[in-house]
């Protein structure tokens, strides 16, 4: 079985080889497209670690807003008193529902909300 570190050096050393031989075939097949793209390289590169910096910067506001509004959250669904009202249970007979004003459809109709 191989261990973490001989699998990430022959994965390394693969990816160096095939970089190798894609600059060799560049090469082969035009080398002024081979040196513009090699030019370029370093200013992809820079622009890269640009926006990894900006987008560092901005995830970390989001983040700390998003926690802020969190707690804003929490102490205000935290504050919210609940009231239930009296609705009947299932148990009480249609009879003394109906004795008390409420039509069966209705007390189905409300049973099935909940």
């Amino acid at each position: 079985m191989k261990s973490a570190g001989t699998s990430s050096i022959s994965v390394a050393l693969r990816s160096v080889v095939v970089a190798i031989f894609g600059l060799v075939l560049m090469f082969i097949t035009s080398v002024l497209l081979t040196a513009l793209t090699l030019a370029i390289l370093p200013v992809l590169l820079l622009s890269f670690r640009w926006f990894a910096i900006v987008n560092k910067k901005y995830t970390a506001e989001q983040l700390t807003a998003s926690a802020e509004a969190s707690t804003v959250a929490e102490e205000c669904f935290g504050s919210i008193r609940t009231v239930s009202h009296h609705r009947p249970s299932h148990d009480t007979p249609r009879n003394a529902v109906v004795g008390m004003g409420y039509a069966h459809s209705q007390l189905t109709s409300d049973c099935a909300k909940a």
